[in-house]
């Protein structure tokens, strides 16, 4: 029996509800994108900051975050119809051409959207374009990449500072002024991809109880010490960047006292885990690691603007 529009509409949202937190997945997009639109203020001659000019970036980082998980949900379908048979699209409530019709809308706006900024920041959206869509095809190593979550990790989070160089291009205009301290951009990028693999760790730190069948996380891959260890050096990179970032542009005290203070909120629920291991403090460890992620860009774009203005 064919459905009808509303109950399609309210299919795809309880999706968004399972896979595609749409709160989340703006908080990200926009505190990622909030970064480095704020930091090309920094770079060089950049166009004054506006609303609407961000507010389209935003979309774009948005809908590129869409379009991987409708590829994950391709890759992995299979394997997720048997590990996760309650799922809406284990269950064909939600299809898997529906998603495609959804990527498709992303790639026409995120490209007109980018066309509409000039050439500069079109090529960027194509480089970002195509690393997602290696990405997807697992860099055509999918064996080798599946054996090592680590590799795995590494390679698809690269995507990141990817993202934010689109950023930091649809501030500045150019790629001559977006690169101009080339030094500091690339302490950026390394911010960002430390902040969100910080992340990336935090959500699959698994107690014991959780761990399945046919699905993967670092605690059953790498084990508690070694997750925890891994998930602290990440965040002391990201933390150890955004100061020398916040000391370079001389931000306010009160920045890289909120970037501390978001570490040790990682640190202290990490080593609570691996002390004991339990459903309630794998909860906290996945809690503290978004906080960690949003709330370190969130810190920084703040930073970013308000050194911008002062310089300017």
């Amino acid at each position: 029996m064919a459905r009808t529009t509303l109950g399609v509409l309210k299919a795809y949202y309880a999706y968004s509800r399972q896979r595609f937190p749409l709160s989340g997945a703006l908080l990200y997009a926009g505190s990622l994108f909030s970064a480095a639109y704020c930091f090309a203020g920094l770079l060089g001659q950049s166009e004054p900051a506006a609303v609407a000019p961000w507010l389209l970036g935003v979309f774009v980082s948005f809908a590129s975050l869409l379009r991987l998980r409708i590829v994950d949900e391709h890759k992995d379908s299979a394997k997720d119809r048997l590990a996760y048979p309650d799922r809406l699209l284990s269950r064909g409530e939600v299809t898997l051409s529906g998603l495609r019709r959804i990527y498709a809308a992303c790639i026409v706006a995120e490209a007109a959207i980018s066309a509409s900024r000039g050439t500069a920041v079109l090529a960027a959206w194509l480089v970002l374009l195509g690393y997602s869509l290696l990405m997807s095809a697992e860099f055509f190593a999918p064996r080798v990449l599946n054996r090592s979550m680590g590799l795995y990790l590494v390679t698809h989070q690269l995507l990141v500072p990817v993202t934010a160089l689109y950023g930091v291009v649809f501030r500045g205009g150019a790629w001559d002024r977006a690169t101009s301290e080339p030094a500091m951009l690339a302490l950026f990028l390394f911010t960002a991809i430390c902040s969100t693999i910080t992340y990336e760790i935090a959500r699959k730190t698994w107690h014991p109880e959780r761990e399945r069948e046919g699905a993967d996380s670092y605690t059953k891959s790498w084990g508690h010490g070694a997750t925890v260890a891994a998930n602290a050096a990440f965040a002391a990179g990201a933390l150890a960047g955004f100061g020398a970032l916040f000391s370079r542009y001389a931000a306010h005290p009160a920045h890289p006292t909120v970037a501390l203070a978001l570490f040790l909120g990682v640190a202290i629920t990490a080593i609570r885990f691996y002390r004991q291991p339990t459903a309630a403090r794998s909860s906290a460890v996945a809690g503290a690691g978004a906080a960690f992620l949003v709330g370190q860009l969130a810190n920084a774009a703040i930073a970013f603007a308000l050194s911008s203005a002062a310089a300017g």
